[in-house]
């Protein structure tokens, strides 16, 4: 190391930590006889000793010495070898290492006491969380036993349920359909009918919720295009999304999007999430759904312009039984499982679901859907399974197609006429070929098109398919029974989906089955048969109705409205004998063409037939509760002669005028 001046001139000399090793030389004043001086040194607080050497070595070395004040002392002889008592002193101070200085140590205290406090609170805070962890633990143990009392609770009570909502169902639904009803009243059934469904539904999700919960539900995929299915149930809240004035939009890139899923759970998916948006979304607002192909799944976008979510709710939203508290009111308010089972659902498709939201101004969620069938068991895939509008499943054994080409043209000309709409041409040709045996067959391959041919021929019975181009099966079955032309033709739907929301919503049209493909071919004949029979009997049962009361017979309201116009036009004009077809179709304003295709498929009576027995009918009434002479009651009726009256009396109750008036008044005797 440098010093700053002359070491003979230093009092003292510092040593820094990092040299271990330093040597002091010295050296007497007496050159003459140098090699005669001896030397000797200490180092105080090393050496308690004097260390002594001879002119040969006039250095002392150290190393390692411990950091501390020392004082380095020497000495020297004379050349007798005397030592004179005078020492030469050096103050040396050797620096300790940073670290071991007394600060150093001040700050191992310090750092150690931090350490120590610390640790406490480090000890305590984990406490502190494990109690908290432990807490949470058993709060969402008890949470999850409340969910699971809850779903035991509804579990065993939704079966109790099921059977006196099926006892109001019913008797409602065929109030419903009655004819004798007035708008007030049919719109209340039709209000009660809505809630009855959707309590039925919600008893139906927690059964579908404990199903999955258990793991009794298991999947069955199968290989189908997405974006048919999904236009088929968009098709269901078409009218709805018209009567609130909310745009309902659906859009897909590509045209036809095919993967592997449960029809089922994603038809039950789908609802949940347009129900929601339906819920949220004010009138007038918008509700989309998008479809996107990718390269490894699909993605369905489902988002709606509505209140939106809560921040504070969208962590929870897939919770099962959370509800949203902060700006939901009345109908807002869910159930709590719907999206958990969505959730549940969209899970077992081994897909993700994730919501967006922003308050007052859009909800979306987001499914991802992955592509191809590897990701599922082997025991989940329906290998055999055909898309429902695949023609292998309307194939005709070869005994059938043969019978059926030989009397492809041997229907009889008075044979029921059947009108076939549907858009695909293989399952079209299937059909007519199952019924062209029996009945006369029409055929469209649009919606349009078939209510072009239905007001053309007014056919027995129709039977449509719901997704078609130009006008879908829904609308074309609401025309037709909101038409007087065309309301007293039984309908049947087909399609893909069968939940049984979508089946009333179906029947909610006017339509009169619906038949989920793909359907067993002697199920639908069978209906078909049953719904043409079921309407010959109501006319059977008007043409025998002597008492004529139109409100026992169940038609529907646009035919009960006519009959009813009809019935009093008749009345009206009891006595007049000019009063003719022209007069009563005048009068209940209609045209001819209709009055001579509705009656007939109404009441079994040509419009002529059908003011005949309306008077004929009054006649006796009159003859059975009046006593009045045959020529009077002919007149009264309308009828030109007594002769024509009493031929026509004859043919239709099997015995004269006065017979007929014998035969009552001697029941009414004996009854007295």
């Amino acid at each position: 190391m440098i010093i700053d001046q002359v070491i003979d001139e230093t009092a003292s000399v510092t040593i820094p930590y990092f040299i271990d090793d330093f040597t002091f030389e010295f050296a007497a004043l007496d050159f003459a006889a140098a090699d005669k001086i001896s030397y000797a040194y200490q180092l105080e607080g090393f050496n308690t000793d004097w260390q002594y050497t001879n002119a040969d070595r006039r250095y002392a070395s150290f190393s390692n010495l411990p950091p501390g004040d020392y004082t380095f002392r020497v000495r020297a002889s004379d050349t007798e070898r005397v030592w004179n008592g005078r020492a030469r002193e050096l103050k040396v101070v050797i620096l300790p290492a940073p670290w071991k200085t007394g600060w150093a140590y001040a700050l191992y205290a310090l750092l150690f006491i931090i350490s120590i406090y610390l640790f406490r609170r480090y000890e305590l805070a984990r406490f502190k969380l494990k109690n908290e962890l432990k807490l949470e633990r058993l709060e969402r143990k008890k949470t999850k036993e409340l969910n699971e009392m809850k779903l035991r609770f509804f579990t065993n009570i939704s079966h109790e349920i099921r059977t006196p909502l099926t006892l109001i169902l019913s008797p409602v639904q065929e109030l419903i359909s009655s004819g004798d009803l007035s708008k007030e009243v049919r719109d209340q059934l039709h209000n009660i009918n809505r809630n009855a469904n959707r309590l039925l539904l919600l008893v139906n999700q927690l059964l579908e919720f404990r199903k999955q919960d258990e793991g009794y539900a298991k999947l069955k995929v199968a290989k189908g295009d997405l974006v048919k299915f999904t236009t088929e149930i968009i098709l269901s809240f078409k009218e709805f999304a018209q009567k609130r004035g909310i745009q309902l939009s659906f859009t897909h890139q590509p045209e036809a999007i095919d993967i592997w899923y449960d029809s089922d759970m994603m038809e039950k998916v789908l609802f949940n999430l347009l129900s929601n948006a339906f819920k949220f979304t004010p009138d007038g607002g918008t509700i989309g759904i998008h479809m996107i192909q990718k390269q490894d799944a699909a993605k369905i976008i489902v988002e709606d312009t509505g209140k939106g979510i809560a921040k504070e709710d969208l962590p929870h939203i897939f919770e099962r039984f959370h509800k949203f508290d902060k700006g939901y009111q009345g109908n807002y308010l869910g159930s709590g499982i719907g999206l958990a089972l969505v959730k549940r659902l969209i899970e077992l498709h081994h897909g993700t679901i994730s919501v967006e939201s922003e308050e007052g101004k859009f909800t979306r969620f987001v499914i991802e859907l992955p592509v191809g069938v590897k990701h599922f068991k082997e025991e989940e895939i329906v290998a055999d399974h055909q898309r429902s509008e695949h023609a292998a499943h309307y194939e005709i054994a070869d005994e059938t197609r043969k019978s059926s080409e030989k009397n492809e043209s041997h229907a009889a000309a008075d044979a029921p006429q059947l009108l076939l709409v549907e858009d695909n041409h293989d399952v079209r040709g299937y059909l007519k070929k199952l019924f062209q045996p029996q009945y006369q067959i029409l055929e469209a391959a649009d919606g349009k098109a078939g209510w072009n041919l239905a007001m053309k021929h007014s056919p027995d019975l129709i039977i449509s398919d719901i997704m078609m181009p130009e006008m879908d099966g829904l609308e074309l079955c609401k025309k037709i029974k909101t038409t007087l032309e065309t309301s007293h033709i039984p309908v049947v739907l087909l399609t893909a989906r069968n939940s049984m929301f979508y089946q009333t919503e179906g029947l909610e049209t006017g339509a009169d089955d619906y038949i989920t493909k793909p359907f067993n071919a002697n199920l639908l004949k069978l209906k078909v048969q049953n719904l043409i029979n079921s309407r010959k009997r109501l006319r059977e049962k008007f043409s025998q109705n002597i008492a004529l009361e139109p409100h026992e017979i169940t038609i529907s309201t646009p035919d009960q409205d006519l009959l009813q116009r009809a019935i009093g036009a008749v009345e009206k004009f009891m006595d007049d004998s000019a009063f003719d077809v022209n007069a009563l179709a005048k009068e209940i304003g209609v045209s001819r063409p209709v009055l001579y295709r509705k009656l007939p498929a109404i009441t079994n009576y040509t419009p002529n037939e059908f003011i005949r027995v309306i008077r004929l009918k009054r006649a006796a009434q009159m003859l059975e509760k009046v006593d009045l002479p045959i020529s009077d009651v002919c007149y009264r009726t309308g009828f030109n002669t007594p002769k024509y009256f009493s031929r026509c009396f004859r043919d239709f109750f099997g015995v004269s005028p006065s017979d007929y008036a014998k035969q009552k008044n001697g029941e009414r005797k004996d009854g007295k």
